[in-house]
């Protein structure tokens, strides 16, 4: 059998792994990472946890990701989806990261011992009445309608005022961020790109197959012409299977039909607003509030 990691190994390595994908990253995403950072032989990646359908590499991958979630260096953003903490940001060595995390786990086994000591005092009537009294649940005021459409409208341009005054590498790595919740396992950004432009080449994951995926960001107010999906295409040949181009403004007519034109490369475009979604999909500087409305109509009819 081959030789492994242990388990504390890959701690280090999968923190590191997601803040090399932008500080927010898939599932897939980050073990792909992972393994490459390690380089694993492809006999270790063949090594079945115990009888299968799993590897082995998998499943302590998979554990490393709860150790540092129980650690706090990272959380979810969606299913799946997991991005670095503030406090995952600071840990500097994997010596730190092996101390907090034991400190996290004795913490939590303090806490549970905390509450079966008290469940049992309460079962024996050692607790008083206030002591064990249900505490009181506060409940959240109605919300009465939902917000009109225009207002769909205005967030989206707010967001996108944030987004145009980031500085180069703050736009760059939100860029990062976003297709690494989108799939991609990895994305390298070419030498020499703009602080308002940038040309990336990565891996997008999609179920078992892998698409090498060059993107083109766009911070611009001006309309992204044909030219722009020509170009792009050129340097794709030979170097990427797709193309993305992200824009924080809009894709002119004749761009889109370039985009999918009959015998060449497709290039997906994401315009401004697409954008936005894309950024609330992944709660990323958007956080999602949904809003009841109340149907006075219904209790008055029962």
């Amino acid at each position: 059998m081959a030789e492994l990691p242990k388990y504390n190994d890959i701690l280090w390595p999968t923190l590191n792994a997601i803040k090399g994908l932008g500080g927010q990253a898939t599932n897939e995403g980050m073990f792909a990472r992972v393994v490459s950072d390690m380089q694993f032989s492809s006999e270790q990646l063949t090594v079945l946890h115990k009888d299968g359908p799993q590897t082995e590499i998998h499943h302590r991958v998979s554990w490393a990701r709860t150790a540092l979630r129980i650690t706090g260096a990272i959380e979810s953003v969606r299913r799946k989806v997991w991005q670095v903490t503030p406090l995952g940001h600071s840990i500097e060595s994997k010596d730190e990261l092996l101390r907090r995390y034991r400190d996290a786990i004795n913490s939590a086994r303090k806490v549970r011992l905390e509450k079966t000591t008290r469940a049992r005092k309460e079962r024996l009537g050692v607790l008083g009445a206030s002591a064990a009294a249900p505490a009181k649940i506060s409940r959240p005021g109605r919300r009465v309608r939902r917000q009109e459409a225009s207002l769909q409208v205005s967030w989206r341009d707010t967001v996108l005022n944030h987004v145009k005054g980031l500085s180069g590498v703050q736009f760059k790595r939100l860029c990062e961020r976003l297709l690494a919740g989108a799939g991609f396992s990895s994305l390298s950004i070419e030498e020499g790109s703009e602080n308002d432009s940038f040309v990336g080449y990565g891996t997008l994951c999609v179920s078992l197959i892998s698409f090498s995926t060059m993107v083109h960001a766009i911070r611009s107010d001006t309309p992204v012409g044909p030219d722009v999906i020509q170009n792009f295409r050129g340097s794709m040949a030979g170097r990427a299977h797709q193309g993305l181009i992200i824009t924080t403004g809009q894709f002119s007519d004749a761009a889109t039909k370039e985009a999918v034109r009959d015998g060449a490369p497709p290039i997906d475009l994401v315009d401004g607003y697409k954008l936005c979604d894309m950024l609330r999909e992944q709660q990323l500087g958007v956080k999602v509030v949904e809003i009841g409305e109340v149907q006075e109509e219904y209790f008055a009819g029962l």
